[in-house]
């Protein structure tokens, strides 16, 4: 039988921003060797609905994706399933619109009022620009419509590719607004190359961990990811956060981000790595004995070569209330089974009966 010991190659698609600073980090300080994983990144500007179809078609074995389009995905019968979350926090979206507007212009519905004089259209649809069909840019233009007071307004999608071509589009006057992380966009707002008129805080945690249900269904990928992968994420991401001083340093040279904003940023950004003792690590690979395609001798090597890092166990409840709203939004369907979201065999928190809505905290805003 094939031994846990032995390295298995896993191909992760991410987007380069400086949330995932961690998955570079892993490469740089060799946790792939220590976990026993070759990590291969695969940076994808295109955001999520690149990466979906990347796992679909095969080029990648797992993505962080944005949660609400992931969920939309899988909702509308893609074969992506949930293996984990990588962010739990909230993500910030910045609504972008031209500096060129009139200064009356400062939120989305002032900016639809201004579409309607422009047009002379009591009705006219809001221009949008997304990355591509299914990304977040997407599912969140649309919950912002729903949330902002223009429900009922038909919204035309114009495709752009990625933030570069987003910033053009916006520059070409090929639409009217789109939506991308908050502190992504920061510095082209204060360079006056976009306005910000607004942010859109998801009800759901930022970034989630997808396989393709054929990759989920691979015993020994699976292996990788859960015993490999996700130990060396977690480890990488509690390094990360570890020392303020030296992240924010790493985020304003590598991103070009001012110190202020990366410290801000470093604040409010909740990853699910968690620290635990040898003796739980134990218990829980003893748990995971009877779906483990490895043999039961490798299962202390683990543990004495100091694996104490983990991803948290999937929320269901969490899942099941980012769901919920979903539905409210018209952008899941009100039949949709919650556990279509992850494999039958994947651990989770069990989810009550009547599970409360899940709160988050108030995001701090980037101005």
């Amino acid at each position: 039988m094939k031994s846990l010991t032995s390295t298995m190659t896993v191909r992760l698609a991410c987007v380069p921003e400086q949330v995932n600073i961690p998955v570079s980090m892993v490469k740089a300080l060799h946790l792939d060797d220590k976990y026993n994983v070759d990590l291969q990144v695969l940076s994808v500007p295109e955001g999520t609905g690149k990466m979906l179809t990347m796992l679909e078609t095969g080029e990648a074995d797992i993505a962080m994706t944005v949660s609400d389009a992931f969920i939309v995905a899988n909702a509308k019968g893609r074969p992506v399933e949930l293996v984990g979350t990588w962010v739990s926090s909230p993500l910030i979206w910045a609504v972008a619109a031209s500096p060129a507007l009139p200064a009356s212009v400062t939120t989305v519905a002032s900016l639809y009022a201004h579409r309607q004089r422009v047009t002379g259209e009591a009705s006219p649809k809001l221009r949008v620009g997304i990355s591509r069909p299914g990304s977040g840019s997407q599912t969140m233009a649309s919950y912002m419509a729903m949330t902002r007071g223009l429900l009922g307004v038909e919204l035309d999608f114009v495709v752009a590719h990625d933030f570069v071509g987003l910033k053009k589009g916006i520059a070409d006057d090929l639409f009217d607004v789109f939506l991308w992380e908050t502190f992504t966009t920061k510095p082209d707002f204060d360079a006056n190359v976009l306005r910000k008129i607004d942010d859109v805080c998801t009800p759901w945690p930022a970034f989630s961990l997808v396989m393709s249900s054929a990759s989920a269904s691979s015993p020994f990928l699976r292996s990788a990811v859960e015993r490999g992968l996700f130990p060396a994420l977690a480890e990488a991401a509690t390094l990360f956060v570890a020392d303020a001083n030296v992240a924010a340093s790493q985020i304003v040279r590598e991103f070009g981000h001012k110190e202020a904003d990366a410290r801000l940023w470093l604040s409010s950004v909740e990853y699910t790595a968690q620290t635990v003792n040898a003796g739980e690590a134990a218990v829980a690979m003893d748990e995971d004995k009877a779906c483990s395609p490895c043999d039961s001798d490798d299962e202390g090597l683990l543990v004495a070569s100091g694996r104490h890092f983990r991803l948290a166990t999937i929320d269901t409840a969490v899942y099941a209330e980012s769901v919920r709203i979903l539905q409210t939004v018209g952008l899941v369907a009100p039949t949709y089974a919650l556990d279509s979201l992850w494999p039958s065999s994947l651990p989770t928190l069990p989810l009550a009966g009547d599970a409360p809505a899940t709160s988050f905290a108030a995001p701090r805003v980037f101005a």
